[in-house]
């Protein structure tokens, strides 16, 4: 097994595609803003509604004169692509798309072409309970923005459904459950889905990642998010499929009645580091075999059922009582 995924690790990481979008013979359609409506002709140029085979790109637009962003809360949408760029530097934000839950019903926006996902720095993807954004061909996705979860219920996680194969994150962006997501693959728990967290890419919040994941970067169940956004206890759930990699498995530290966590219900692997901060929670339900080491600080924890299997190649705990 440690074999085999060695050899998934070696092909991930060595066979990135190109990061210009693959949509043969595509219609550039630039959003325009007069309303939020993604479906009105008029909001795009040229007039008319990007499809599975054009290119939906989306510029700053002047938010002083009443121009907007779009939200897609009334039908599924297709792209072959999708492009965010913030193109106004004097800007305060940068373009923003909104998946929104609408009348207890579910939309989804489906990205197929490969490396078909390009999210600049500023720019932002919104995705609401029960809301899905597919990816349907493997590839890289150019992420220097942020994917947010902004909403969930138990029944109505926003999804981000990946293909069979390898998807790569690249770029300095983050993908972010401000409430309770998922990462999961239209193939199931069966899923052949592998995501590649780059070595400056992130993911933060809360999360239950089903597909595979090789993390190079950063998995912190608070990291990136900041006190005004309403910090409660927070936990990423690791399952279904192995997670390994190179990257840092952090678990910020809480407070005496805020304890974050992460759960590792499926074999963890690689030259990675973890570090539990104060009063953060590893619960180690599954085995764990890290090159990388271990670091603990002030009232941290593990919790290791018996006949679990935990390797790290050195551990260190730091007298810290003040957070981290």
């Amino acid at each position: 097994m440690i074999q085999r995924i060695a050899l998934i690790v070696l092909v991930c990481s060595t066979a990135a595609p190109s990061q210009e979008a693959v949509c043969p013979e595509a219609t550039t359609y630039t959003w325009l803003g007069g309303n939020e409506n993604w479906f009105l002709n008029t909001n795009w140029s040229p007039n008319g509604v990007p499809g599975s085979d054009d290119i939906a790109y989306i510029p700053s637009v002047d938010l002083q004169n009443q121009k907007f962003f779009p939200i897609i809360s009334s039908g599924h949408a297709a792209v072959c692509a999708l492009v965010m760029e913030k193109t106004d530097e004097e800007a305060e934000t940068g373009p923003t798309l909104t998946l929104q839950w609408a009348s207890g019903t579910a939309w989804n926006l489906n990205v197929g072409g490969q490396n078909g996902l390009i999210v600049g720095p500023d720019c932002e993807i919104r995705l609401e309970k029960d809301m899905t954004l597919n990816l349907l061909s493997p590839g890289t996705v150019q992420l220097d923005g942020s994917i947010v979860f902004k909403s969930s219920l138990p029944d109505k996680r926003p999804t981000i459904n990946f293909p069979t194969g390898a998807t790569i994150l690249k770029g300095g962006g983050h993908i972010l459950g401000e409430q309770l997501g998922r990462l999961w693959s239209t193939a199931g728990y069966q899923s052949q889905s592998w995501v590649v967290v780059g070595p400056d890419n992130a993911l933060h919040g809360e999360f239950h990642i089903d597909v595979g994941l090789i993390n190079n970067g950063v998995v912190d169940p608070v990291g990136g998010l900041s006190e005004g956004q309403g910090i409660t206890q927070r936990a990423i759930y690791l399952t279904c499929t192995p997670k390994m990699g190179s990257g840092q498995w952090n678990i910020t530290g809480g407070t005496a009645d805020i304890n974050h966590a992460i759960y590792v219900n499926v074999d963890l692997t690689g030259t990675g580091r973890i570090k539990v901060g104060n009063y953060g929670i590893l619960y180690v339900n599954r085995h764990i075999s890290l090159g990388g080491g271990f670091t603990m600080e002030g009232n941290g924890k593990y919790i290791v059922p018996r006949l679990t299997l935990f390797d790290a190649h050195r551990f260190v705990k730091v007298c810290d009582f003040s957070g981290s």
